[in-house]
């Protein structure tokens, strides 16, 4: 990755669009915290969009403010976001909310007139139904595409890093810790810095991803079908949003 790309990175999206990403503080030593990700603490979550680049949102105590921020897009990107990112924001909202106090002002006046806190504590969920008809999750639909065409099997499933290799030939950066699954404890150790450059990287890689599957490229997916080998699909993946 060129970092000096990175901090010139101008993503042309379109207007209304914005890519999104984050990394939790907790290490997921329970596979079934996958599918409770409201358990899991923020560290932080990263966006960009047109108008403002890269934002970064610290600690559950942002994402109140990241729902409304993302609430003035048409459309959300993320790579496996409405299953596992907005889960984190659930949690993270209900934590803040159940404080009391200032930390309860504060999610009641970031989701004023958005949601109707005080009537309806937030609860697991509660993201997906907000930005529901926004979101293109470039993972269900990767994964859609691939099992239309008879790749689907045990325990083979592209990634974010299988798919920016064969696509972009870039790939996921992390120097002092190895990849997404160290980043809690990399946070943990006060390497908020480097974390937050490889949670932005993600929102890059998805970015870009996302431009070329939109204009019609080709899947390309390293490793997928053949070992350390770039596999290219025929079709178009179709970009839904949900």
């Amino acid at each position: 990755m060129n970092f000096e790309k990175l901090l010139k990175y101008n993503p042309e999206l379109g207007k209304n669009v914005i890519v999104v990403d984050g990394e939790i503080f907790k290490t997921i030593d329970d596979p079934r915290l996958w599918q409770t990700p409201w358990e899991l603490p923020v560290s932080v979550f990263c966006t960009v969009d047109d108008k403002r680049g890269f934002r970064d949102w610290i600690g559950d105590q942002s994402i109140a403010q990241l729902i409304k921020y993302l609430m003035n897009f048409d459309t959300i990107v993320g790579f496996n976001h409405i299953q596992f990112d907005y889960g984190v924001m659930d949690g993270a909202v209900m934590r803040e909310f159940n404080l009391g106090g200032k930390a309860t002002k504060r999610v009641r006046k970031a989701l004023e007139g958005i949601y109707d806190v005080g009537m309806d504590d937030p609860e697991p969920g509660m993201v997906k139904r907000l930005l529901k008809g926004k979101s293109v999750d470039l993972n269900l639909d990767v994964q859609h595409f691939l099992n239309s065409k008879g790749y689907s099997r045990k325990g083979r499933r592209a990634n974010l890093n299988s798919i920016s290799t064969g696509m972009l030939y870039e790939s996921k950066i992390s120097s002092r810790f190895e990849g997404g699954a160290e980043a809690p404890k990399a946070w943990r150790q006060r390497l908020c810095f480097e974390v937050n450059l490889y949670c932005r990287v993600d929102v890059y890689l998805t970015a870009e991803i996302y431009k070329k599957l939109l204009s019609g490229e080709p899947l390309k997916n390293e490793g997928w079908v053949d070992a350390d080998k770039i596999n290219e699909f025929e079709g178009k993946v179709i970009l839904k949003v949900r």
